[in-house]
């Protein structure tokens, strides 16, 4: 099989539907990134458990363990006269490092927010007043809930003609199982044997370690190994929902991969996230047992800013891995996957003393993992073609509070990520490096760093 460059994953929820019949068949759908269109679909299901929706109501909610994405995405069950819709759109909520959900953000379980045609108001106000929301939380409510805003012209059915492709693609393999794991910096390692055969792809999670501090749940498993397999064999999203029946899980009871309320889901987002699709990644470079798979570093760095007045949060992505004369593609130019600040919002808080790409380290051979091989035309052609990272150099303009989480697992390459080809994600302060995850208060005029790192670039 001819691999074309993988394009890099989206590190958190884009803006997605799942268009229903009544007796829940799906018509249309959409969901980029790792989320998708699956957490609609249990959305749905949770809000006819406990509704019986006419139409004209809709139900909001943003709580996980009911179909909710996270807490900065919000989604809404819309029925209509022949359709059930559930849409999902991104929003500003203040989040806190806590270990328990409750304590995290703004939870909202399946809310009835329009009930027969009617707002209904008390819900409204109490939700739009709520401290942890940004100020355009009102108008993406009224936008969320209105089918005015939703495209119909544009619903697209979608195409049961998988299975004979789909089995093709798994014949030209060269070889269908693979083992490897990833140890987070938390230690828990999550375990992967992923097997292809005619009856689809097997991921057990077998020998995956007790959660600790780093918690998944099953369909967002299930929406990562999803779009990885959608990007690696460069398919149409549009038919992700028939990719389905082909992904055969087992996730271990009690470990990381059983999220169960009242567990928080920040930690596992930040760093089991990026590790489920590290080991992925492992699985099919050994499948290949060449350089034939760009390595991308899956590990962003999540940012929130705040004082008494304003709030901002950033995704700010790593560049993504180069191969051969294949370019990576740097962090500014990673759509849909980035959430890198305007330079308005920036000046909100800071001064800006630079922003600007990471050049990436040189060439590292898969075959002698952190090793510089050191040629000058070889390095050369890393420094232009790997993904670069991001840089920020900032100066406080009044006293704020700092949040931020990564991850810095062990990369395939061999090594502690901290001293091979990709460079974590990181805060400096003081040219000291700050652990992971954690909360500064910033004073007025100190200096801080954000650092992302780059792909790696195989030749």
């Amino acid at each position: 099989m001819d691999l074309l460059p993988m394009r890099p994953i989206p590190a958190h929820a884009n803006e997605g539907f799942v268009l229903m019949t009544l007796d829940q068949k799906i018509v249309a759908a959409k969901g980029h990134g790792i989320f998708g269109w699956a957490s609609l679909v249990k959305s749905i299901h949770t809000v006819n458990q406990f509704f019986k929706l006419s139409p004209g109501d809709a139900v909001i909610l943003n709580d996980p363990s009911c179909g909710g994405l996270f807490p900065w995405a919000i989604t809404c069950v819309l029925r209509t006269e022949h359709h059930i819709l559930a849409r999902s759109q991104k929003i500003k909520s203040l989040w806190h490092l806590a270990e328990k959900i409750d304590f995290e953000s703004l939870r909202i379980p399946p809310t009835p927010l329009i009930q027969k045609g009617e707002l209904q108001t008390q819900i409204f106000e109490s939700l739009k007043n709520h401290p942890s929301v940004g100020p355009d939380f009102a108008n993406t409510l009224k936008n969320i809930t209105s089918l005015e805003s939703f495209p119909m012209r544009n619903w697209r059915s979608l195409s049961p003609n998988w299975a004979s492709r789909i089995r093709a693609l798994i014949h030209e393999l060269p070889h269908r199982e693979a083992l490897q794991e990833v140890k987070l910096s938390t230690g828990e390692i999550i375990r992967l044997k992923l097997v292809c055969s005619d009856d689809g792809f097997s991921f057990d999670f077998g020998g995956t370690s007790v959660g600790q501090r780093c918690f998944l749940d099953e369909a967002l498993i299930l929406g990562i190994c999803r779009e990885y397999l959608l990007r690696f064999f460069s398919l149409d999203f549009q038919y992700s929902p028939f990719l389905d029946p082909w992904i055969h899980l087992r996730t271990p009871q009690q470990s990381c991969l059983q999220n169960k309320y009242p567990q928080g889901q920040l930690q596992g987002l930040a760093r089991a996230t990026g590790a489920l699709l590290h080991v992925i990644q492992k699985c099919f470079q050994q499948i290949y047992q060449k350089d034939t798979i760009p390595f991308h570093n899956f590990y962003p760095l999540w940012i929130q800013v705040k004082n008494k007045n304003h709030f901002v949060q950033w995704i700010l992505p790593p560049g993504s891995g180069a191969l051969g004369k294949d370019s990576g593609i740097s962090a500014f130019s990673i759509d849909g996957i980035s959430e890198i600040p305007p330079i308005a919002e920036i000046q909100t808080f800071f001064e800006i003393e630079e922003f600007s790409l990471a050049e990436p380290k040189p060439h590292v051979s898969a075959q002698n993992p952190g090793q510089n091989l050191g040629q000058s035309n070889i390095q050369t052609q890393s420094l232009n073609q790997a993904g670069h990272g991001i840089k920020l150099a900032l100066l406080a303009k009044a006293d704020c509070e700092l949040l931020w989480f990564t991850e810095r697992a062990k990369t395939a390459l061999g090594g502690d990520s901290t001293h091979s080809a990709l460079e974590p994600c990181c805060v400096i302060l003081n040219n000291e490096i700050l652990p992971g995850t954690g909360q500064l208060h910033l004073r007025k005029g100190q200096s801080l760093r954000l650092q992302t790192g780059s792909g790696a670039h195989l030749i």
